[in-house]
């Protein structure tokens, strides 16, 4: 299982009020502007393939920035085959 936690670096604008998180252009949820340090966002369990995370910022009174420049992620749980066609190259016999 993959954890994917998107940092959000606070902003200097006084309004904001949250974030909104899109995973692929689909809204994911919603994170609060902390009062201090930035705002972290888990992505849980995401399936294996490739993923655009954009954020947008939203005021207090609900008007919304435009969407950030894409954080790409590829994830893959699939480890590589196993190796085959062993063979013995050397044995050395120690008394």
């Amino acid at each position: 299982m993959w954890n994917l936690i998107v940092r959000v670096p606070r902003s200097p604008e006084v309004d904001v009020a949250k974030y909104r998180l899109f995973r692929n252009g689909v809204l994911d949820g919603d994170v609060p502007q902390p009062a201090a340090g930035d705002a972290k966002y888990p992505f849980s369990s995401p399936d294996d393939g490739d993923y655009a995370l954009t954020v947008t910022a939203v005021g207090a009174s609900n008007n919304e920035s435009p969407a950030s420049d894409p954080l790409l992620a590829h994830l893959d749980h699939v480890g590589p085959a196993a190796p085959a066609r062993l063979m013995l190259v050397a044995a050395t016999w120690v008394p």
